[in-house]
């Protein structure tokens, strides 16, 4: 007697849940790259009264008859198709276009070295204090010198200097011969260390200090800083038969071509460009002040991105369904192209999230319409026996 309340009951709690998802959905219509759901219900347990039977030669075969117990929650759906683009004009704000998600890390309380990685699509990214590239939570992105691999080989936090200083190392005819980068405060004694260990036979060396201007992130994902003095940071793909790597180059404003010498020829200076720029070791020990720095995002894409676990603040971490991971740099494997000055919007489709919730919202009437009538079947059998 009592069977229909508790089915009703059960298209309630469905319909409810599907509200709430709705009601998510809508009030994040404009929340950066966020990615709409939706629920969805499967049948509960079937009561089978019969199986059914097949036809004899006297008597025709008969279909099975079952009554169903409700319905609940079978999974609630994300929908990861790419939102939209927003004009924003920054150089900090990028869009991903394509597959793929930004790597950083919450760095608070924690060391870097066992600092788990977070994933975002919102790329409203920001310069700290430090200059460092972090996310809107603070976060700092996570860059890498490796083009494509399966795990995040590198995992230094992207900084961009916001003030050099360039030692320019002179022949005796006042030619530049080779330069060398640091931080505004590295000592001339580091400068002259790297010159020795690099075999770099200068007469006098020339210090320079510069301030950053500007600076812009290419589709690949490979930021370029310029400096008051017309220096310039940047990132290229390893020449010297490295495919799988990255590497960071000082263009200097003395020019210079664009391409490496024999390595052959550059003993004790593997990676040294032609004429005056400078290619920088960014994974090697031998001595350079910039030594290590990183300035070329890391992306990532994944086997089944449904296994995605969606955190606060536009963030996911990885769940146990999710797969293997494609780690590298963006535009290259699976992973979209960057586009800078815009930002992904919310793929919310308004419209047929309000279809939804009418379709919902009559759901979860109906299911109340039911307890109310089957609530009056019984008092009808009670007052009849009464």
């Amino acid at each position: 007697m009592t069977q229909g309340l508790y089915i009703a009951a059960s298209g309630i709690r469905a319909n409810q849940t599907s509200i709430d998802v709705i009601s998510n959905n809508i009030s994040n219509v404009n929340t950066t790259a966020f990615k709409s759901s939706k629920a969805n219900f499967e049948t509960t347990f079937l009561r089978t009264i019969t199986a059914g039977g097949r036809p004899t030669l006297t008597q025709g075969g008969y279909n099975p008859m079952q009554t169903g117990s409700g319905t609940t929650l079978s999974e609630i759906n994300t929908n990861y198709g790419q939102g939209g683009s927003q004009f924003t004009g920054r150089s900090s704000d990028m869009l991903i276009s394509g597959e793929g998600y930004f790597v950083s890390q919450d760095l608070s309380g924690l060391s870097p070295a066992g600092t788990p990685s977070v994933y975002t699509r919102a790329g409203n990214f920001s310069l700290d204090a430090d200059n460092f590239l972090v996310t809107s939570s603070g976060d700092r992105l996570v860059g890498t010198s490796q083009i494509s691999g399966s795990s995040p080989v590198d995992t230094n936090n992207i900084q961009i200097p916001k003030k050099l200083k360039v030692a320019k190392f002179l022949d005796a005819s006042n030619n530049v011969i080779a330069t060398a980068l640091g931080q505004s405060n590295s000592l001339d004694a580091t400068f002259a260390a790297y010159a020795t260990a690099n075999s770099i036979p200068a007469v006098t060396t020339v210090y320079e200090n510069a301030d950053m201007t500007t600076f812009n992130v290419s589709a690949m994902g490979a930021i370029t800083a310029n400096y008051s003095n017309g220096d310039r940071l940047s990132v290229r793909a390893n020449p010297n038969g490295a495919t799988n790597k990255m590497e960071l180059v000082h263009l200097t404003n003395q020019g210079g071509t664009f391409s490496a010498i024999n390595p052959a020829q550059a003993t004790g200076r593997t990676g040294q460009l032609s004429g005056a720029d400078q290619l920088i070791p960014t994974n090697v020990t031998g001595g350079n002040p910039m030594e290590g720095m990183t300035l070329q995002l890391q992306t990532v894409a994944f086997t089944n991105k449904n296994g995605l676990i969606a955190k606060e603040g536009n963030q996911y971490i990885p769940g146990p369904n999710i797969g293997e991971f494609f780690y590298g740099t963006p535009g290259s494997g699976s992973r979209g192209r960057i586009q800078t000055g815009s930002l992904e919007s919310s793929n919310v489709d308004m419209a047929l999230e309000f279809s939804n919730l009418v379709v919902a919202q009559r759901g979860l009437e109906a299911n109340s319409k039911i307890i109310r009538t089957q609530s009056e079947v019984m008092q009808s059998i009670i007052n009849a026996v009464g």
